[in-house]
């Protein structure tokens, strides 16, 4: 191999490395949702606690077992959830793509929580958030 050809493979390595490095750490760094869960209802829920975060900080608890709607203000205007039997979805929302809408029906169980990345509204179990 020729000089260049070693340099090049050394700032790749190295580069390679501060990579690394930087994505395993910055997700720590920049952990912005507030996890202490300050203000969790005292009350036992029916069902499952449900919290709405907007921009890292908790805004809304809702128990997953008792059938209600909510709204909730977000970036570009206003969220609307519905919670009935122990499920929850996004029935109105007032952003562009409405991809949260089309997420249909969650539950404790799901894998995924409802995001609204326009407004920055993430719907999770409070569990998700504890851990």
């Amino acid at each position: 191999m020729k000089k260049r050809e070693y340099i090049a493979l050394g700032i790749i390595t190295t580069l390679s490395i501060v990579l690394i490095l930087v994505f395993k750490f910055i997700p720590t760094m920049f952990n912005r949702t507030n996890n202490s869960l300050n203000g969790a209802p005292n009350e036992q829920a029916k069902g499952e606690w449900i919290v709405v975060v907007y921009r890292g900080e908790i805004v809304q608890w809702f128990d997953s077992g008792v059938d209600a709607t909510y709204t909730v203000k977000g970036n570009v205007g206003d969220l609307t959830i519905e919670v009935k039997d122990g499920k929850w979805h996004v029935s109105k929302v007032d952003c562009p793509n409405h991809n949260c809408e089309k997420m249909g029906w969650v539950d404790v169980d799901s894998i995924l929580p409802i995001q609204c990345i326009p407004n920055g509204i993430y719907i999770v179990s409070a569990n998700a958030v504890q851990n």
